[in-house]
């Protein structure tokens, strides 16, 4: 059976993976961003 401190523990290290995605999401968001617009740089609209 497993302790409220290994779940505790657990936690910890699932609420950190959750970070650790979430700044990889923002930055490639903020990459194909910077991507996007050095293409239309030239454009108008």
């Amino acid at each position: 059976m497993t302790t409220n401190e290994d779940l505790e523990k657990r936690i910890e290290i699932l609420e950190k993976e959750v970070k650790h995605l979430k700044a990889a999401l923002q930055y490639q968001k903020k990459k194909k961003m910077i991507k996007r617009s050095k293409l239309t740089e030239g454009c108008i609209i």
